[in-house]
């Protein structure tokens, strides 16, 4: 019985030391709050929790929720000279003082947790608006965030333009810095879903900007820059949330333990769509009771856990709504009492303008060009955007060639840059030229013209025999042609005759060649030169044409007559002049001539006499003598325009017109010849019976 008495009392005196220490922090919060209005310090901002801190933190870990006005640039540390208290600062000197004069020892507390949360960001137009301030608000101008920064100047040094293109520092609202709590990621898979939460903002500067460097010559017209001016768009002030959680930090098995959660909002802007989420083990039961504000609901959470959302649509600035509820575990062991909250972040819009870069190009020139000729073309970039095209560079190539790359620099909006190119026509027919730039941000533009390099071309050919005999006349024809789509002007031909080979008619030929003067021929035109040669030499005879004209143009061409050389034999025979008297030596010859001009080889003669007439002799070549003939041994060679004669020596038995015949046959060519006389031969009756007129006419 006496056990249960002392239980009671230490829980009436466990209440008590509550219900005060409530009151002390309740009173040093106001006090708080007003030196803050009386001294126009403004609220700090920083990013909400991501999630909430377990119960087991003590009141006094809101001191470490430090935030200091820092540069951007620097580490988030940092503190500047000379700054103003902050209000962690300030509310941990309240609580100090506090807990100095108060009569109650804190160790009688119950064990109690905190959630502070930072200051919500509530963005608000930077430009002038048409509404009134909240009671009691303090607002943002860039005049306070000015005079706030206080020694920036000296750390940045002199944020003035220095020239008409350097940007201007425009200062910003402070950034709170220094050490956040960090707590470990909650999720909400079931109703209500989780807010967005704000991200910390951080001011940037920007460098001074300078004026471009001028390109070279071949850029016509100098660019003007445009500027970027930065300047504070946004301020933001929201809600400043607390979530305290009291209750005891051990329960009785079976029996339903108290535990009161008090969301504060300390700020002076309300604070919409607030959820507390309290999450439990499925064994312990929980029960929400006297609700200040909001609805709740029980939701199951995963294998074992449960969890208790509070929902409040509003909470007023300056006020605290308070949720009690019972917890009743049925196991002995222990477990986390989790408790985090979230907020629907409030914000506002600023109209940004958006510039855009743009790159236009294209490319002018002739699209004619005479072979060798130079041609200049321009190329034209244009930015008809509405920003600045940085960091512009050409690339420039026709054909297969490829130029340097050149650095244009940056394009102001509705500027126009000219760069002119000469080039130099060394490639016939059609010929592309492209221009390609490209810029920062991956701008590209593309610019290309399709231009025709026209050159005259020759065409050379020469026809004439394909077979002569040597001696022949052969006739040839030298075509010249333009071919290209140029007038090929200054030309001239050169036609080289083959050895041996003798013009016929020709005045212009000298020591085996021609020239001749074919003059200017338009595209498609031709001329034709007649040559007439007569050719000696058997074998291949060639016969070529060079043909030349002005801005280097030279063809040729070639052709090649075969010339076959014969052996052309002529046989002719001789017998004795007048009547022949029987048993007188008669001499008879052969004559063999080659008129060809090819040596005439293996030649075979026989020699022929009628009955009465018989051989005795043979001279001018071997010869075997049988009766009636002479066999004359084969003849090796008779060279072009040589003669044989070959001499025979008959005596004829028998009065009468004998004949004689010789026959020749050749293998190279296949020759046969046949020659015949005939000779009268008489005896010593005939000779006196001549003679008898004789003296009778005497």
């Amino acid at each position: 019985m006496s056990r249960r008495v002392l239980t009671i009392a230490a829980i009436v005196v466990g209440f008590g030391a509550l219900v005060a220490y409530v009151r002390a922090q309740d009173a040093a919060t106001r006090s708080v709050l007003r030196s803050i209005n009386e001294s126009s310090q403004e609220p700090t901002l920083a990013s909400p929790p991501s999630s909430a801190r377990r119960i087991q933190e003590s009141s006094e870990d809101l001191g470490n929720s430090r935030y200091s006005i820092g540069d951007a640039q620097e580490s988030p540390t940092a503190a500047l000279p000379a700054r103003r208290m902050t209000l962690a600062e300030r509310l941990q000197q309240v609580r100090e003082s506090a807990g100095q004069s108060s009569e109650e020892p804190q160790q009688s507390l119950p064990a109690n947790a905190s959630v502070a949360g930072p200051v919500v960001a509530n963005p608000t137009l930077a430009t002038p608006v048409d509404r009134e301030p909240e009671q009691g608000a303090d607002i943002v101008t860039p005049e306070r965030v000015a005079d706030q920064r206080g020694g920036i100047s000296s750390r940045y040094g002199n944020a003035d333009a220095t020239t008409a293109y350097s940007a201007r520092r425009i200062p910003r609202a402070p950034v709170p810095s220094g050490p956040v709590i960090q707590q470990s990621p909650s999720d909400f898979s079931d109703e209500p879903p989780a807010l967005g939460e704000p991200e910390e903002t951080r001011p940037t500067y920007d460098e001074p900007q300078t004026m471009p460097e001028t390109s070279q010559a071949e850029v016509v017209r100098q660019r003007v820059p445009t500027r970027s001016i930065t300047s504070s768009l946004l301020s933001s002030i929201g809600p400043q949330i607390r979530v305290d959680t009291i209750g005891p930090r051990s329960v009785m098995v079976g029996k339903p333990a108290e535990y009161n959660i008090t969301v504060t909002n300390a700020g002076n802007v309300a604070a919409d769509e607030l959820y507390v989420r309290v999450s439990l083990p499925s064994w312990v039961e929980v029960q929400a009771d006297n609700v200040t504000s909001g609805a709740t609901q029980t939701q199951a959470e995963g294998p074992g856990q449960q969890k208790l959302i509070w929902t409040i649509d509003q909470i007023d600035p300056q006020s605290q709504q308070t949720l009690k509820l019972f917890a009743r575990p049925n196991t002995n062991r222990p477990f986390d009492l989790m408790v985090d909250w979230t907020l629907r972040p409030i914000s506002e819009v600023a109209q940004i303008e958006v510039q855009q870069p743009r790159l236009e190009m294209a490319v002018f020139g002739p699209k004619n060009v005479l072979y060798g000729d130079s041609a200049v073309y321009t190329i034209q970039l244009t930015n008809p955007g509405t920003g600045n095209a940085e960091n512009v560079a050409l690339e420039f190539s026709y054909g297969a060639k490829r130029l340097e790359k050149k650095v244009i620099g940056d394009i102001a909006p509705g500027e126009q840059n000219e760069v002119n190119v000469e080039l130099t026509a060394q490639q016939a027919g059609q010929l592309r030229v492209a221009a390609v730039a490209t810029a920062d941000g991956g701008l590209k533009a593309e610019a290309n013209e399709d231009i025709l390099v026209r050159r005259a071309d020759l065409e050379v050919g020469v026809i004439g025999s394909s077979l002569k005999f040597a001696g022949g006349v052969a006739t040839y024809k030298v075509r010249v042609k333009n071919t290209g789509n140029a007038t090929a002007n200054g030309i001239s031909a050169s036609i080289v005759l083959p050895p041996g080979a003798v013009v016929v008619g020709a005045q212009n030929a000298q020591s085996g060649s021609i020239a001749q003067d074919v003059g200017s021929l338009i595209p498609g035109a031709e001329r034709v030169i007649g040559i007439q040669c007569q050719l000696m030499m058997p074998g291949e005879n060639r016969i070529d044409a060079v043909v030349k004209s002005d801005g280097g143009l030279e063809k040729s061409a070639s052709f090649t007559t075969r010339v076959e050389a014969l052996a052309d034999l002529k046989l002719t025979v001789s017998d004795p002049r007048g009547p022949t008297a029987i048993g007188a030596d008669a001499i008879y010859e052969v004559h063999i001539v080659n008129r060809g001009t090819k040596a005439a080889e293996r030649i075979k003669v026989v020699a022929q006499f009628s009955e009465g007439v018989e051989p005795i002799e043979a001279n001018g070549g071997a010869a075997d003598i049988v009766p009636g003939q002479v066999l004359f041994h084969p003849i090796s060679r008779i060279e072009p325009g040589d003669e044989l004669v070959l001499k025979i020596v008959a005596k004829a038995d028998k009065a009468g017109n004998h004949r004689f015949r010789a026959e020749l046959i050749s293998g190279d060519p296949d020759t046969r010849l046949i020659a015949e006389e005939s000779t009268y031969y008489f005896g010593e009756d005939a000779a006196r019976t001549a003679a008898r007129p004789e003296a009778a006419t005497q």
